[in-house]
């Protein structure tokens, strides 16, 4: 169940804005994102993905093509503004029939060296890949070392996208207020503390986007 009434939407708030859409949203401004940029979104989406898909949208790029293996995910991205939603296997296709080259700036937030590789290849010439995932401490990265400079491309890490709370937050309280941000549209449902279990469960299997546990 989607809450999306205004005082729901409200009381949400203090949950998704200083995780998800602080991460994504403070990541929109340390990229620069220009007006008509391409934004890839190569992840399987949590929150953190369909947040960025959210402050992109705000921050004013377009197209946005989501990517995504999960079928409710991409309806979702859709429904909140994406040009294109696709499986992981259509992605280099769609992108490439939208835009002709590739992503001008590519997201990965999966925390996956093999999706993070797959971003930078999907980047277009001169373009920024930008990873906000953690993976394994283990897990490596191979891109070709000549790209870097044969293509001019960018690959940036981003921890918290270098926000600071008591400037941002505000911001984009005031953006939700305008109807900019409408990270209510992230919020699964609520449920009490012993479905704890069932929740991580749909977390894992992507049924759900954000839960809030409330406490018996």
């Amino acid at each position: 169940m989607i809450h999306t009434s205004a005082a729901t939407a409200f009381w949400f708030l203090p949950f998704a804005l200083p995780i998800a859409v602080w991460v994504a949203w403070s990541d929109m401004k340390f990229m620069r994102i220009p007006n008509k940029a391409v934004l890839a979104l190569t992840a399987v989406f949590l929150v953190v993905g369909l947040a960025a898909l959210l402050g992109a949208i705000a921050a004013g790029a377009e197209p946005v093509i989501a990517i995504d293996p999960v079928p409710e995910k991409r309806a979702l991205a859709l429904e909140l503004g994406a040009r294109a939603a696709v499986h992981p296997d259509d992605a280099e296709v769609t992108i490439k029939a939208i835009t002709g080259t590739g992503a001008i700036v590519a997201i990965e937030s999966v925390g996956s060296g093999k999706v993070l590789a797959e971003a930078y290849r999907l980047t277009a010439r001169g373009g920024r890949t930008v990873t906000v995932g953690l993976p394994n401490p283990a897990e490596p990265l191979t891109i070709p070392a000549i790209s870097l400079v044969a293509d001019a491309k960018t690959l940036l890490g981003s921890y918290m996208g270098a926000a600071i709370p008591a400037r941002d937050v505000p911001r984009y309280i005031a953006l939700w207020r305008a109807g900019r941000l409408p990270v209510e549209r992230l919020l699964s449902g609520t449920r009490p503390m012993a479905e704890i279990n069932a929740a991580l469960d749909d977390l894992a299997s992507g049924a759900a986007i954000r839960q809030i546990l409330i406490p018996a």
